[in-house]
């Protein structure tokens, strides 16, 4: 299934696309569309599963047959529709923030204090959205109230699991650049055709994402773990 994402993916976005509106409806025009439509489906139904397996290896330690359990059930529209939740949550108090703080410097005309009140807006929505960064994992493990036990777990442990995460993101983040650098490199001799570039990109990004995909889901694991025996 990865082989033929891949494949998918890469003919989506290195495909031309129709400058004419009429060769949109032409043959290969709908093949591109379709072959899109299909790579963000699949990325909707594949990335759920995978964290749900991800999770409940990672905190119950089922093992057996773990990876090819499909999860389309209730589980999986739970995790589904509570990610909707989050994302529209996200998006309203972004809409919100802007407003106030555009309301804010028009009133005061100051560039210090509208700065000052854009960083206290930025920090406590970080803050929310780590405080509820157990709920998908609390989904895949069937507790009842995610959010909410989410946010009971992570009291006094915001920074804790912000610090977790950034460090594992960047530390990936600057592994990819670093292996992404060493392969240009070694290609430079040889062809500085920016489409090879691409590729090497477009093919190292999505292994550098599992990877710290999967570091990260261990993390959160241990960390649900240490913080739910210390409230217990």
């Amino acid at each position: 299934m990865g082989a033929s994402l891949l494949l998918v993916s890469l003919s989506a976005f290195y495909e031309s696309t129709p400058d004419a509106p009429a060769a949109f409806f032409s043959v290969e025009g709908i093949l591109v569309l379709f072959s899109k439509i299909f790579y963000v489906l699949s990325l909707l139904i594949a990335v759920p599963i995978l964290e749900i397996n991800g999770f409940r290896y990672a905190v119950l330690g089922e093992k057996r047959n773990t990876w090819w359990t499909l999860q389309l059930n209730r589980r999986f529209i739970k995790f589904f529709i509570y990610n909707l939740l989050i994302q529209g949550a996200n998006f309203l108090y972004f809409f919100v923030a802007t407003f106030c703080l555009l309301q804010a410097h028009l009133f005061h005309q100051s560039i210090f204090l509208s700065t000052a009140l854009g960083l206290a807006l930025g920090l406590f929505a970080f803050y929310l959205f780590f405080r509820l960064g157990f709920f998908k994992l609390l989904i895949a493990i069937d507790k009842p109230s995610p959010l909410k036990e989410s946010w009971h777990l992570l009291k006094d442990h915001v920074v804790r699991l912000f610090g977790l995460t950034i460090l594992v993101t960047l530390g990936f983040v600057l592994a990819f650049l670093l292996v992404f650098g060493i392969t240009a490199g070694l290609l430079l001799p040889f062809d500085t055709n920016p489409f090879v570039y691409l590729s090497v990109g477009f093919v190292l990004a999505p292994i550098a994402w599992f990877f710290s995909w999967a570091t990260l889901t261990q993390t959160y694991a241990h960390a649900y773990k240490a913080i739910q025996k210390k409230k217990a």
